[in-house]
C-alpha cells in the first residue's frame, strides 16, 4: 500500500461515524477516569510489591467507577433530548429509540447512586458489613462498561444522522418508489 492510499484511507476513517464515536467516547472516558489511572500511577510508583492488577483494584474498591458511570453517560442525554438543527418540524430528525436510551441511563443513574451510598455508608460504619464488597466492585466495573456501551452507541447514531443529508433520503425514496412502480405483480 502507498503512502497516498494509506492516507485516504486515514481520511475517509477520520470522518466515519464509527471512529467519531469512539474518539468522543474515548477522550470522555479516559479524563473520566483520571482519579483511577492516576491513583493507578502513583500506586505503582510509590507502593512496592503491587502489581497491576493489584492496583487497578485499590483505586476501584471504593465505589468510585459507580460516580464515574454518570459522568460519562450525563452528556449522552444531551444528544437525545435536543433537536437536531433549525428544520421545520415536520422534517425534524427525533433520536431513534430516545425513550430506550433515556431510561437505560436512568437505571445506569439509579444503580450507581443506590449502590454508591451503600459502598459508602458501610465504609463509613453507618450500615452493617452485610454485603460483599467484591461483588460490589464487580458491579461497578459492569456499570462503568454499560456507561461506555451507552454513550457509543448514541454517539454513534448521532454522528450517523448527522452525516445523513436530505439528499440521501430522496435517493433511497427514488429507489423504493422505481422498484416499486416495476415490481412484478403476480395475478395479473
Amino acid at each position: 500500500m502507498s503512502w497516498k492510499q494509506w492516507a485516504k484511507k486515514q481520511i475517509l476513517l477520520a470522518k466515519s461515524p464509527l471512529y467519531k464515536s469512539c474518539r468522543e467516547v474515548g477522550v470522555n472516558a479516559v479524563f473520566a477516569l483520571t482519579p483511577v489511572w492516576a491513583g493507578v500511577l502513583i500506586s505503582l510508583i510509590f507502593l512496592e510489591g503491587h502489581s497491576l492488577s493489584e492496583s487497578i483494584s485499590i483505586n476501584t474498591a471504593r465505589g468510585d467507577l459507580f460516580i464515574l458511570a454518570t459522568a460519562v453517560v450525563a452528556p449522552v442525554a444531551l444528544y437525545i433530548t435536543t433537536e437536531r438543527g433549525k428544520l421545520p418540524k415536520p422534517f425534524s430528525i427525533h433520536f431513534p429509540a430516545g425513550w430506550a436510551f433515556i431510561i437505560a441511563i436512568l437505571i445506569v443513574f439509579f444503580v450507581a447512586a443506590i449502590l454508591f451510598s451503600i459502598k459508602r455508608m458501610s465504609d463509613s460504619k453507618l450500615l452493617g458489613n452485610g454485603y460483599d464488597s467484591g461483588l460490589l466492585q464487580t458491579i461497578s466495573i459492569w456499570t462503568y462498561f454499560v456507561s461506555i456501551a451507552i454513550a457509543l452507541v448514541v454517539t454513534f447514531i448521532r454522528f450517523k444522522m448527522d452525516q445523513t443529508t436530505p439528499q440521501d433520503l430522496r435517493e433511497n425514496d427514488r429507489e423504493f418508489l422505481n422498484e416499486w412502480l416495476n415490481r412484478d405483480v403476480k395475478g395479473e
